[in-house]
């Protein structure tokens, strides 16, 4: 999937959110794309809280 909204499962639910990875593969592994300078904490928790939200 590609640039698609993720879906957060709470319980037996799934949620939609307002996160949008950028591509996850085989609902496996989440890439976050940057076109930064250099990263900061903020893109380090960014990938964490979606890492934490999916299970993956």
């Amino acid at each position: 999937m590609v640039q698609g909204p993720m879906k957060i499962r709470y319980r037996d639910t799934f949620l939609d959110s307002g996160f949008i990875a950028d591509i996850i593969v085989e609902d496996k592994v989440i890439i976050e794309i940057k076109a930064v300078s250099e990263i900061n904490n903020i893109h380090h928790q960014q990938l964490l809280t979606y890492l934490k939200l999916t299970n993956l």
